[in-house]
């Protein structure tokens, strides 16, 4: 069925569980009575649906009723709404409950693409946003869900929620090569989950301005020019958790009086200046998280209660470890602390603190065993001949030693490497277990392949005689050579007695020649066994069939 018969059903349904038959509307753009979108808000009523029809709209629309406004398509890229004033809102939404669905929403370039003030319970998803001042943009708003929306190459910001927009949600969305990725100011108790502010001329995401117990989980904020997270000026009680942070100048950047900030289960990797930035900002909690930059973490101003670290406890760690405590600290030359530390308990926390600087002690920093990355060849079963190179290669995460086994036979050791390599080319035929075994203080991990070397067959050089062909198949000849003069000679032997004409036979019978009409077939040198025995049985067949002839002629002459 068409996409769009499926999706005006589908808002059909919607609206008879939710509203009722009586009630709700569906009102199409275009048609005699609404040629445009505002035309259709003008003549409907709260609850009622508005669907609008593949095409391009040029208006700037004001949504004074509560409305489902969606593309009939579900598909933005040719449900486009433009501005007609680039100063003004596209969608200027001042309604609770309000919709809006599946458009691509552009050329505002000095307003906003969807501006919403005072409005609760509404849902803007599944949406593109370009060319925009701001895509999105929430005031004094609350309760609403912003999601699926894909907010690029806007002047300032993609989303913003501005001055006591609370409790809103926003998931799912992605926002890149605008100025700022994803920005709150002044609002609080929001959810921003699984977006992707990547690319941004700016920050990913920045909270700034008494933004407090705002929650950003599972976010990706990668190749930023400035920061993948920055809060700054008065935001408290932030919780940043499962967050990834890489390829930015900083990874996070805490500022100026945002105090008691969680950061946790977080990755930040590569980013030029810093992975953590902290500045006048006391109070901080940081445990779990994974760094690995030239510079992980750097420090100014007050400080103070900088916690690096929780209580010891069961549970799995962000690199796979059976314990929560500090973080694990990696360099990209792979000199970290984490990458070079002693656990001679193998709980996967280091036997020592880490310093990160004076007055920042990461006292239960993570480790982990060294682990084989990558192995060549990547099967763990291999099969070559005799005489044959092969050559075993084992990548590992940690500086380690090496001990290459054969069948439990120790027969090289590397020592103080992250990759070694084991060649052999003089195994006979058999089957072998490969295994290398990597072992530091951290602990050990081993790689074991089978292996199995596969007899060779001997050749034999050419000569006149033997045409050049491998022992095997001269001995093979020379067998079935035996065979056919063998079966030769059998039948020399029998032939005689069963070309005797039986005793009813009389002397008047014309015995055939056969030697005139059966041509004898020429067995050359090379001719096989199996040919030579087909000639044979051949002249015998036919000499009996002559004689059974010869018979039925006599008969019917007599």
């Amino acid at each position: 069925m068409n996409k769009c018969y499926i999706r005006f059903f589908l808002v059909l349904a919607l609206f008879f569980i939710n509203a009722g038959i009586a009630t709700a509307a569906i009102i199409v753009v275009p048609d005699v009575n609404s040629s445009t979108i505002q035309a259709a808000i003008t003549n409907a009523s709260n609850g009622d649906t508005i669907l609008v029809s593949a095409g391009t709209y040029t208006e700037n629309v004001n949504v004074t009723k509560e409305l489902t406004i969606i593309s009939a398509s579900g598909n933005p890229d040719n449900t486009i709404v433009q501005a007609s004033d680039t100063s003004d809102y596209i969608f200027n939404v001042t309604a609770d409950n309000v919709t809006i669905n599946g458009f691509n929403i552009t050329g505002a370039t000095t307003s906003y693409g969807i501006y919403c003030y005072g409005v609760q319970h509404g849902n803007i998803s599944d949406n593109i946003f370009s060319g925009n001042d701001h895509g999105i943009y929430l005031e004094s708003s609350s309760n609403n869900t912003i999601s699926n929306n894909n907010a690029n190459l806007n002047v300032h910001s993609g989303i913003y929620l501005y001055s006591n927009s609370n409790h809103n949600t926003v998931s799912s969305n992605t926002a890149t090569f605008d100025e700022f990725g994803f920005y709150i100011y002044g609002s609080s108790n929001n959810t921003l989950t699984d977006n992707n502010a990547s690319s941004n001329t700016k920050s990913g995401f920045i909270l700034y301005v008494i933004s407090n117990y705002n929650t950003l989980s599972n976010n990706i904020a990668n190749s930023n020019h400035e920061s993948g997270v920055y809060l700054t000026t008065s935001c408290s009680n932030n919780t940043l958790s499962n967050n990834t942070l890489n390829s930015n100048n900083y990874g996070t950047y805490v500022y100026n009086n945002c105090n008691d900030t969680t950061f946790s289960s977080n990755t930040a990797s590569n980013n030029s200046n810093t992975g953590i930035r902290l500045r006048d900002s006391v109070n901080t909690t940081i445990y779990n998280n994974y760094f690995n930059n030239t510079i992980n973490a750097t420090f100014f101003g007050t400080t103070t209660g900088t916690v690096w670290n929780i209580t010891k406890t069961a549970g799995t760690n962000i690199i796979g470890g059976p314990y929560l405590g500090g973080n694990f600290w990696a360099k990209p030359d792979g000199t970290g602390f984490s990458e070079t530390c002693n656990d001679t308990d193998v709980d996967g926390i280091s036997d020592s603190s880490f310093t990160i600087e004076t007055g920042h002690i990461d006292y239960l920093p993570l480790t982990n065993v060294p682990g084989i990355t990558s192995t060549t060849p990547s099967a763990s079963t291999v099969s070559t001949y005799e005489g044959t190179a092969q050559t075993f290669t084992v990548e590992i995460s940690q500086t380690v030693n090496v001990t290459w086994y054969i069948n439990g036979t120790s027969v090289q050791t590397d020592t103080s490497v992250t990759s070694a390599s084991y060649t052999n080319s003089t195994a006979a035929n058999g089957t072998y277990n490969i295994t290398a075994f990597a072992a530091n203080v951290n602990g050990t991990d081993s790689q074991t392949w089978n292996w199995t070397v596969l007899y060779l067959a001997e050749t034999v050089s050419p000569t006149p005689n033997d045409d050049g062909l491998p022992a095997y198949w001269l001995l093979k000849r020379n067998q079935q050579d035996t065979t056919t003069a063998e079966s030769e000679d059998a039948v020399e032997e029998d032939g005689p007695e069963e070309d005797t004409p039986t005793s009813d036979i009389e002397e008047e019978v014309p015995t055939p020649t056969v030697e005139v009409e059966v041509p004898t077939p020429t067995v050359e040198e090379e001719a096989t066994p199996t040919e030579v025995e087909d000639a044979s049985g051949f002249t015998a067949i036919f000499a009996i069939a002559v004689i059974g002839l010869a018979l039925i002629l006599k008969r019917r002459k007599d």
